[in-house]
Formats: C-alpha cells, sequence, structure tokens
C-alpha cells in the first residue's frame, strides 16, 4: 500500500493544474487542523452533542468522509471525462447551498451522508484521507478550473471550481459549527 506522503506526490506528478493543487493543498491543510481539534478535546467531549440534533466531533468527521465520499463515487459514474464539451452551470440550488454553509447557517444533513452509530474518529479520519485522495484523481482530469467535472441532478453541471467551491464551503461550515466549542 501505498504511503500517504507518497499517493500525493503521485496525484500532484500527473500535471494537475496549480490552481486546483494549491486549492487541494489548502482543504488538506484545514482537513488535518480540524481532525487536530477534534483529537485535542478530551474524550469525553469527542463523543458530547451539543444538542440532539447536532453531530458530536467525531460524527462530524465521519460525515465529511461520507460526503466526499459520495461526491468520488458520483464522479465514478459521471466524470470530468464523460463531461468533455459540456459547459458548466451550477444551479440556483447550488449557489444557495453554498451561501447557506458560508454564512454558517444551520443545516439539516441528507439522510445518506449521516454517520453510523458511533463512529470510530481514525476509521473516519482514513475513510475522510480515502476519500479526498479519490477526489485528487478526479481533479487530474481537468485541464482547467473552469472545465466541467461532475453533474448532479439538482446542482447541475459543476466545474472544477465549483466543485472546490462546494468542498471548501462545506469544511467551512463544520469550522465554525464546531460541535466541540
Amino acid at each position: 500500500m501505498l504511503s500517504l506522503a507518497r499517493c500525493e506526490l503521485t496525484v500532484y506528478d500527473k500535471g494537475m493544474h496549480p490552481e486546483i493543487a494549491q486549492r487541494l493543498e489548502y482543504l488538506e491543510m484545514r482537513k488535518e487542523a480540524l481532525i487536530g481539534r477534534v483529537r485535542a478535546l478530551p474524550p469525553e467531549k469527542q463523543s458530547a452533542r451539543s444538542d440532539a440534533k447536532s453531530f458530536t466531533p467525531v460524527e462530524m468527521i465521519a460525515h465529511l468522509a461520507i460526503s466526499e465520499q459520495m461526491t468520488a463515487d458520483r464522479m465514478k459514474k459521471v466524470g470530468p471525462k464523460d463531461l468533455i464539451g459540456k459547459s458548466p452551470r451550477a444551479s440556483f440550488i447550488f449557489r444557495k447551498m453554498v451561501d447557506k454553509m458560508n454564512r454558517g447557517q444551520k443545516m439539516k444533513s441528507p439522510t445518506a451522508m449521516l454517520p453510523q452509530e458511533r463512529p470510530n474518529l481514525d476509521h473516519s479520519e482514513q475513510a475522510w484521507q480515502r476519500a479526498r485522495n479519490e477526489l485528487k484523481l478526479f481533479f487530474n482530469d481537468v485541464k482547467r478550473p473552469d472545465d466541467p467535472m461532475q453533474q448532479i441532478f439538482i446542482f447541475g453541471t459543476l466545474s472544477a471550481h465549483d466543485v472546490l467551491v462546494l468542498l471548501e464551503s462545506h469544511l467551512h461550515y463544520h469550522e465554525v459549527r464546531f460541535p466541540g466549542d
């Protein structure tokens, strides 16, 4: 099995657009910082819920892993190579959701993105890294940030830039609504 450092090197060696690579690197740093915040909490707070409808800090990490894996799984069905020649056009629903996440406005997670009961932090972190590595491979398939990358019925045809905005906004949402604070 390849080490994380080797996998990242391989991903970036394939000629990823510099802006995409830079934004992914920054997302990676933020991911590590968020996991660090969870690890810094006492064990009882890592599993504590601030209210009945909120994630615990560990559940939040598991949720982010599930979300990014679902994004990668969608791209396995219809990805950048399948969208060559299409024009990216994000829907108003996409823009509205990104806006809500950027403002930290409370939102309900789709059922498919809810973690199993009592997720383990180490397993959730590993799952998130696997999902992120899969996404990086898809980012290698686009030449420019404005190239189409993903198609989702309610979000439209998203460019690589749009997918990065979605990942950045989702991470921001959970950074500002951190359940351990």
